[in-house]
């Protein structure tokens, strides 16, 4: 029981902590603007499969509203890979990659650790965002073909 109350305890100064008031929004703004190119990136990849169009387009016509469904199609049935397409898919991961950069950032701030180099951060958020990604691939391949 005393342990309990000592776990209760740290819980509660770090919510009575000032950045509590302000890093919960700035995570939030950051996780919903990375959403967008998180979708859109995984058309991106998901077009490289054959067999996932199908079942891909189904979904997003039957998850998404109309209009947003019209605007995703395209990015499922594939183009090919050329330079524009490459440069697409860099922008959107670091764009992405704003989400995880910000988890890193107010983990970092919470639990008074120090801040590593700009760029080990942003490596480290382009590599979760590349995780999540898979994670959702994988996700809609065991539904699409998952019993």
């Amino acid at each position: 029981m005393e342990e309990f109350k000592k776990t209760f305890k740290k819980f509660v100064d770090v919510i009575k902590k000032p950045e509590m008031k302000i890093l919960p929004g700035q995570l939030s703004y950051y996780f919903f603007l990375s959403l967008i190119p998180m979708i859109t990136l995984l058309g991106f990849i998901t077009s490289m499969f054959d067999s996932a169009h199908v079942q891909l387009i189904n979904i997003t016509t039957n998850l998404f509203p109309r209009e947003v469904a019209s605007i995703l199609t395209p990015f499922f049935t594939g183009r090919g890979i050329d330079a524009n397409v490459v440069i697409f898919m860099i922008t959107g991961f670091v764009v992405a990659s704003n989400g995880p950069h910000s988890i890193i950032i107010t983990s970092n701030t919470l639990y008074k650790i120090e801040h590593s180099d700009y760029l080990k951060r942003r490596i480290k958020a382009i590599f979760l965002t590349m995780l999540l990604i898979f994670l959702l691939i994988f996700t809609l391949i065991v539904l699409a073909f998952g019993n």
